[in-house]
């Protein structure tokens, strides 16, 4: 996913001293955050995937624990989580915290 948008578009990768890719993403020509981004952890394993668009957080994301199992799920609307956002129990990933969220802010209990 790279997004819809009228800007010049350019990878942008980050690097550990190790060699190892930390962040890898679409920036537009305004540097401004598009599309899917992914962080990693030292190891190689993935810790984030998270959706911008035009510099704001907007749309899925997943965040994983080093040893590659999920910790976290649910989305972003215009830079603030939004909807169900699910937290996963480490060694079993099996659904621990339902949480609603409304423009950043929890509802319900």
């Amino acid at each position: 996913f790279v997004g819809t948008t009228t800007q010049a578009q350019k990878l942008l990768k980050e690097y550990y001293p190790n060699g190892q890719v930390k962040l890898e993403g679409i920036k537009l020509e305004n540097n401004l955050e598009h599309g899917l981004w992914i962080k990693y952890y030292e190891n190689g394993q993935i810790e984030m995937e998270l959706s911008y668009k035009e510099g704001v957080k907007h749309g899925p994301f997943i965040s994983y624990l080093e040893n590659g199992n999920i910790e976290s799920m649910g989305t972003y609307r215009n830079d603030k989580l939004d909807g169900m956002v699910v937290f996963f129990n480490e060694f079993t990933q099996k659904i621990e915290t339902v949480g609603k969220m409304k423009q950043g802010s929890q509802i319900g209990t």
